[in-house]
């Protein structure tokens, strides 16, 4: 689907009182005239089967014997693998007497082989029963007929639809329906043709046009979009020409804007990765800031496309309070080809905390490396400090996971969902990356099955810390779903210890020896590991989750295979009208270098004591607070803080923040005393 391919089929028919006469060209490769079958077919009324002729060859481009088919064929195969065919069918062969100027059949053609699992192609919908998914054929009409040039690519977001009106038919109007989900009343003209999305979204643009020539050009910037009906009827509303498809939107720039107020600018990202563009073409890109009344304020240009993702720096100097609109332009060759709308809002306000440098810049920190990120035709792989994660080509979660040397997944990991029916994958669509950069990496990964779309949107930070949103859209309206879980099956050397903890919302944490038979209740981290290596899973909140027994949110099974945790998000029957979406992080551990002596290290000191071994002190202890666990801001303020971190630096000893909700207690003091004295 999209520009009307060369060698498409080319039908030509014509008919006399004998019969009716098919002339077929077929530039598309065959694989042998005796392994494809030309067929009509031609409605049979309603609630019964319809009326199918089949055409088989032989190697030879003549027809087998048939008692029942008495065409006249001549086939041959052309020289780059097509075929071109010639039929006269008696119309008796077709149950058809006397045909009369003017009179109508309703039929489709189609060409393929009868074998399962290889497609039929041809004129009119070969998934669709019925005499809604036929073409009309007027004997010696001469109504308006629509012959296609093109249609454009709405895969990429553009419509750009030519076409000539031949007859004596000059007057009508093209209707295009866009949506995001399935059409469902696609071929019945006499009623709305498509059905209202979940969402209540849908784009609908028409087109009158009055003379021998159509051309209509409109793109669209909502990539939820999936589906599409394009209907051209005349003055009179007869149809003259029906499409209906789906596909999956890839907008040709995507603009993401990052405010950065310590450096007081706006950072756009433009981003062409999905967009194909024709060979030895030149991209270049525009990007320009509107304010709240819609006066362009601002502009850039940004020269081309080395690499699928530009930055341009914007300074906030001048700009307005309020919403600012941002329109980036991807031109090729200097034409016009999409722009895509984004915004951010300039406070009335800034406190002084938003302009202070610390925290703000984007770096890989010490003791870390950037990260990287490898292809190839079967996976992907990104790494980072002492770990890879790899994802398959057709995963969602990752295929493997390797930290210092060693394999943490047994077999890839999955999502699972059941909806009570059998879901079919039909697809996977390649990784596309929304920001790649030394200390961050974000990419969307889509997998479609028969009712469902399941998309998750993860960024990966160089220190290996992976959160993923993965959202299940139903394809049809009120989809019922039974069971959503997440499974990371573990090898089992390298997971002989687990730690859940609790975090203050579960009544209380379990670690220890992984058990063979485990299960849990929410909890916001559960870690299995052993010594050396580990998975650790996380997740804030409970929000949203849909399970009835709510001490089974971790299951844990154990074999000599394998350690499976499974993560169950639904275990109850729920009905979709809306997408759903769950959001959870994990990571590989360790994260960072450790020293040599690390396992001989102990956390906390006594009560009322400072501890300070030879490796390490820890900052925050129970001096530090009352015996109503309030900090104590007098006897600790900011520079006491630092005084500490010094002492632990000049003797060569790593220190620890013991951080808890106490923070919340005294951040504000904090970090008033940290500006005050210019600390980050």
């Amino acid at each position: 689907f999209g520009q009307l391919r060369e060698d498409a089929v080319r039908l030509n028919l014509a008919y006399d009182q004998d019969g009716l006469y098919l002339a077929i060209s077929d530039q598309k490769k065959i694989d042998g005239l005796e392994n494809n079958d030309w067929q009509l077919i031609f409605p049979a009324g309603e609630k019964k089967e319809d009326r199918r002729f089949v055409c088989s060859l032989d190697q030879n481009g003549n027809l087998k014997q048939s008692d029942t088919l008495k065409w006249e064929v001549k086939a041959q195969e052309t020289k780059d693998a097509g075929a071109t065919l010639e039929a006269k069918i008696p119309w008796s062969s077709l149950g058809l007497e006397n045909p009369a100027e003017g009179q109508k059949l309703r039929v489709k053609i189609l060409r393929g082989s009868l074998r399962e699992g290889v497609p039929l192609l041809g004129w009119g919908d070969s998934k669709v029963r019925g005499e809604g998914a036929m073409a009309e054929i007027i004997l010696g009409g001469n109504e308006g007929t629509v012959r296609l040039s093109r249609i454009g690519n709405p895969s990429q977001c553009r419509l750009d639809l030519e076409a000539q009106i031949a007859g004596k038919t000059a007057k009508g109007h093209m209707d295009v329906f866009l949506q995001p989900s399935v059409l469902k009343e696609y071929y019945d003209p006499k009623t709305m043709p498509g059905t209202r999305s979940f969402t209540g979204k849908e784009i609908y643009h028409k087109k009158e046009f009055t003379g021998g020539a159509l051309r209509f050009k409109e793109s669209f910037d909502d990539a939820d979009v999936n589906s599409m009906l394009i209907r051209i009827v005349d003055a009179d509303g007869r149809l003259m020409y029906q499409s209906q498809r789906q596909f999956i939107a890839n907008l040709p720039i995507v603009s993401t804007v990052k405010t950065l107020p310590g450096h007081e600018r706006v950072e756009i990202q433009a981003d062409v990765s999905q967009y194909r563009p024709s060979k030895k073409s030149k991209l270049t890109g525009r990007v320009r800031l509107f304010d709240p009344a819609g006066k362009e304020i601002k502009k850039a240009v940004i020269a081309g496309f080395p690499s699928p993702v530009q930055k341009v720096d914007v300074s906030m100097k001048g700009l307005p309070e309020g919403k600012i609109l941002v329109r980036t332009t991807l031109y090729e060759n200097n034409q016009e080809v999409f722009t895509h709308e984004s915004s951010f809002v300039m406070m009335e306000t800034r406190p002084d905390w938003i302009v202070h440098p610390a925290g703000a810049e984007r770096r890989v920190t010490n003791d870390f490396i950037p990260l990287t990120l490898k292809q190839d035709d079967k996976a992907f792989v990104i790494g980072m400090w002492g770990r890879e994660y790899r994802y398959a080509k057709d995963s969602l979660l990752p295929s493997g996971i390797v930290s210092q040397t060693r394999q943490l997944l047994a077999r890839p990991a999955e999502f699972r969902f059941s909806s009570g029916k059998e879901d079919s994958k039909s697809g996977s669509i390649p990784i596309r990356i929304l920001e790649q950069s030394p200390d961050r990496i974000r990419f969307v990964l889509q997998k479609r099955y028969d009712r469902f779309m399941v998309s998750t949107e993860n960024t990966i930070e160089f220190d290996g810390m992976q959160w993923t949103t993965i959202t299940i859209k139903p394809l049809k309206n009120r989809s019922s779903l039974e069971k959503v879980s997440l499974e990371f099956p573990l090898v089992p050397d390298n997971s002989t210890l687990i730690h859940r903890n609790y975090c203050g919302v579960s009544s209380k944490q379990f670690s220890g020896k992984t058990p063979d038979r485990w299960n849990s209740g929410f909890a916001p981290i559960v870690w299995i590991g052993n010594e050396y290596v580990g998975h650790c899973f996380f997740i804030e909140t409970p929000a949203g989750l849909q399970i009835q027994d709510s001490a089974r949110f971790y299951e844990v099974e154990r074999t000599d295979r394998e350690t499976l945790l499974r993560v169950n998000f639904v275990d109850q029957k729920i009905t979709l009208d809306k997408p759903i979406t769950f959001s959870f992080g994990w990571f590989a551990t360790p994260s960072r270098p450790l020293p040599e002596n690390w396992l001989s290290w102990a956390y906390y000191g006594r009560p009322g004591e400072e501890y300070k071994g030879t490796e390490f002190q820890v900052l925050l202890n129970d001096r530090c607070f009352d015996e109503s666990n309030q900090f104590l801001h007098e006897a600790h303020p900011w520079k006491w803080f630092t005084d500490q971190a010094k002492i632990a630096h000049e003797s060569g000893r790593h220190f620890l923040k013991y951080t808890s909700t106490h923070y919340l207690s005294f951040y504000k003091n904090w970090t008033k005393d940290a500006l005050d004295q210019k600390k980050s």
